[in-house]
């Protein structure tokens, strides 16, 4: 028995979930996870280092990355969000060179500075993030 007001099924995107899921986990690697790891040597336990700059820039990236698959799809939505994920994933590159940089300046050829457990969590959420657009575009 069929009637002639059948409800058409849901098209909602099954992995809506996922944007805010991994900007959230970058944003929150980048804020309270070490971004860099300082050690006088390599024999010793490094001193952890905020992301400064470099991680807000990221983060906002993530951020913008995220809106703009939450909104209707578009083709140019999806192509822009591409767009600022890789941003955001050369400016936390970038960021962790420079700050890697700035940490050594003045110090002995012994010392050492490391990508702490947020650079690489926030790596992985932006990968993710580059990811999903790619596949909306």
């Amino acid at each position: 028995m069929t009637s002639s007001t059948e409800i058409p099924p849901v098209t909602a995107r099954p992995g809506a979930w996922l944007p805010p899921v991994t900007a959230g986990l970058a944003a929150a690697a980048l804020a309270g996870l070490p971004f860099l790891t300082l050690a006088p040597n390599r024999l010793v336990p490094g001193v952890p280092v905020g992301s400064g700059p470099a991680g807000m820039a990221a983060g906002a990236l993530a951020a913008t990355v995220c809106a703009l698959l939450a909104g209707p799809a578009r083709p140019w939505r999806a192509r822009a969000a591409l767009a600022a994920a890789l941003a955001a994933w050369c400016a936390l590159l970038l960021g962790a060179g420079q700050g890697a940089a700035d940490l050594l300046a003045g110090k002995p050829p012994a010392a050492r500075a490391a990508l702490g457990s947020g650079a690489w969590l926030a790596g992985l959420a932006l990968i993710g993030l580059a990811g999903e657009a790619a596949r909306a575009a």
